[in-house]
């Protein structure tokens, strides 16, 4: 439970204020501005409890969360997809596994099968089907395509969360603004 005092306006609305506001001025709903008494003034107003439940739960806090969820929603996919990258079946790298697979077996080949081999190598670069290595090919591209999408979909989810961060939006709704009021001595 905290105390606050009932700060009357010449509207005729009271403004809740805390005894952290003492000797500040605060701003009426109506937009008149009101100063607040000293700490000893405070105790000649009428005090109100009012249940307090930790932090309270901004606008700020839901689009921080969105922000945060959706970079770790998009990221931790894309980091999959990274991950999961299937190896180019048709590049350099493969082709010269193959190459070394197939030399390794060699060796057990009866010599009919080393002569048709050497055929088909003859006739120039063996490729079973052009068009499957083609749609093979388009199918990557989407696959990165995509996977670059959730990458920059996970950096545009922590702007956005560090953006409403920095710029305080959706704070809560309803405090009084104040400013410390100069002492009159």
């Amino acid at each position: 439970m905290s105390v606050r005092y009932q700060l009357p306006c010449t509207c005729g609305r009271m403004v809740l204020v805390e005894r952290s506001q003492a000797g500040l001025a605060v701003i009426c709903t109506c937009g008149a501005k009101l100063e607040v008494p000293t700490i000893g003034g405070l105790a000649h107003l009428e005090s109100v409890e009012t249940a307090t439940s930790g932090a309270a739960w901004t606008t700020q806090h839901g689009l921080i969360l969105i922000g945060v969820l959706v970079a770790l929603v998009a990221g931790g996919a894309a980091v999959y997809r990274f991950i999961k990258l299937p190896r180019d079946l048709y590049g350099k790298a493969s082709l010269d596994d193959f190459m070394q697979q197939k030399a390794a077996e060699i060796d057990r080949w009866t010599p009919g099968e080393v002569v048709e081999a050497w055929q088909q190598f003859r006739g120039g670069p063996y490729i079973e089907d052009p068009e499957e290595e083609k749609h093979y090919y388009a199918a990557r591209a989407e696959y990165t395509r995509w996977t670059w999408v959730l990458a920059v979909l996970a950096a545009a989810g922590v702007l956005f969360a560090v953006i409403v961060l920095v710029l305080g939006a959706g704070g809560p709704r309803g405090a009084p603004r104040s400013r410390r009021v100069a002492s009159r001595s």
